[in-house]
């Protein structure tokens, strides 16, 4: 407890120096004319400021009120029996909620109006705050979904539930060929395990279904065929898989013979290639195709230059610093920025960069590490502060998100009361 109080308190102190600082660059600015003074407000003006906002913080409350009433609104029909057309004239000239905002509030409602958890989030931080959730959370996930939508901010959620649904697509696919890599020491606290298995893919449906669509992949090319794997015959055991070979062959003989394909690719490839076009200058076309070769592969090429890209940053990587001071010094901060190309680490992530973010976590160690510094966007800095990315101390390449955080092991705990602290501070008021 001592530690996180000290903690607390160095971030404070740290905090006011970053205030004071910026008080005295924005008076070298205005002192310069770059920036115009803010203009002196009078006692009244700043009454009527502090009104307005007073009534815009009621009005969002109890607009927020009126929604959640919207499904009883609905159900009972009372804006028929009040003799208005529908229930947006209804919520219009009631509320003065407009058609949009209703429809939409409805549409989000249906969703969770069976999971409680999700309800209360709605309740106390609006119907924006569980948007992101609504097409993947489930009446046994909905309290795990309402906790993450509580800790996070709208568009944090929502990039964690894509990198979460990416994650169980590759857990889906590593399924198929058993070899799910999910388990209870990758996923960190053993409680979080019985939450992980909520969304374990691999149940005897989907992967049959998935082992179907699977086979509709030649290669480059990826068939979308319009068939509903959830209707297919049920047969007993003795016949199931006789069946489901001859409607499997059936199918891939009528999409062979519709695209003539003379020399479909192994059937069993899962992930095509991508086509990727490009505006390149002839002449580094010209040299890019002398290095590819007549028989070459351009993945194979592509390999070799960022492998060489890789080798050459690392020839200039600095030295680590060791200091109090959590200013990055400027050849770290600059190698920082330069690996990523000013772009989010994280796996599949292309968004600026926002913040330097330390995976050891610079409280614990004071050290400015170029191979434990990396560049984030805010959405993924935060859910790294939560505790929810994987190997965050390995290389980015091998990052995914985490169902909860690691409050097991040693590090994990250490890291999960930084963190802590992190977000009490960031929800503290400004």
């Amino acid at each position: 407890m001592d530690f996180i109080q000290d903690l607390t308190k160095k971030i404070m102190q740290t905090n006011l120096q970053k205030t004071a600082l910026k008080t005295e660059v924005d008076f070298l600015k205005i002192s310069a004319g770059e920036i115009k003074p803010a203009q002196k407000i009078t006692v009244q003006e700043k009454f009527l400021h502090e009104k307005f906002v007073t009534f815009g913080k009621n009005a969002k409350e109890w607009t927020r009120k009126c929604i959640l009433l919207l499904l009883e609104i609905e159900k009972h029909e009372i804006w028929k029996k009040k003799n208005f057309s529908c229930i947006n004239e209804y919520a219009a000239k009631l509320a003065g909620m407009s058609h949009d905002l209703v429809n939409d509030s409805l549409r989000v409602l249906h969703f969770i109006e069976d999971k409680p958890a999700l309800m209360k989030v709605v309740e106390m931080k609006g119907i924006n705050a569980v948007r992101a959730v609504i097409t993947i959370a489930t009446k046994e996930t909905a309290e795990f979904w309402a906790e993450k939508a509580m800790t996070m901010s709208k568009h944090t959620l929502e990039v964690y539930v894509r990198e979460f649904r990416a994650r169980m697509q590759v857990e889906a696919d590593k399924n198929l060929q058993g070899k799910s890599d999910i388990s209870e020491a990758e996923i960190g606290a053993k409680n979080d395990a019985e939450n992980w298995e909520k969304f374990r893919p691999g149940t005897a449906e989907m992967v049959k279904n998935q082992q179907l669509q699977a086979k509709l992949n030649f290669g480059e090319i990826k068939i979308m065929a319009e068939i509903d794997f959830g209707q297919l015959p049920k047969t007993d055991n003795a016949d199931s898989s006789n069946s489901e070979r001859n409607m499997e062959s059936s199918i891939l003989e009528n999409l062979r013979n519709n695209l003539k394909l003379e020399n479909p690719r192994d059937e069993d490839q899962t992930t095509p290639k991508k086509l990727v076009a490009m505006q390149l200058d002839p002449q580094i076309l010209a040299q890019l195709e002398k290095l590819k070769g007549e028989n070459g592969d351009w993945n194979d090429l592509m390999k070799q230059l960022l492998q060489m890209r890789e080798d050459h940053l690392e020839e200039q990587k600095p030295e680590s610093v060791k200091t109090d001071s959590r200013h990055i010094p400027a050849k770290i901060d600059r190698y920082v920025t330069s690996r990523t190309n000013g772009q989010c680490a994280f796996p599949g992530c292309n968004k600026k960069l926002n913040i330097k973010h330390h995976t050891q976590r610079f409280a614990l160690e004071k050290i400015h590490d170029s191979d434990r510094l990396y560049g984030l966007c805010k959405a993924h800095e935060r859910i790294a502060h939560l505790g929810l990315i994987e190997n965050e101390d390995l290389s980015p390449k091998l990052w995914k998100v985490r169902a909860g955080a690691d409050t097991t092991s040693e590090i994990g705990k250490a890291k999960y009361a930084i963190d802590q602290v992190v977000q009490k501070f960031r929800a503290s008021p400004a």
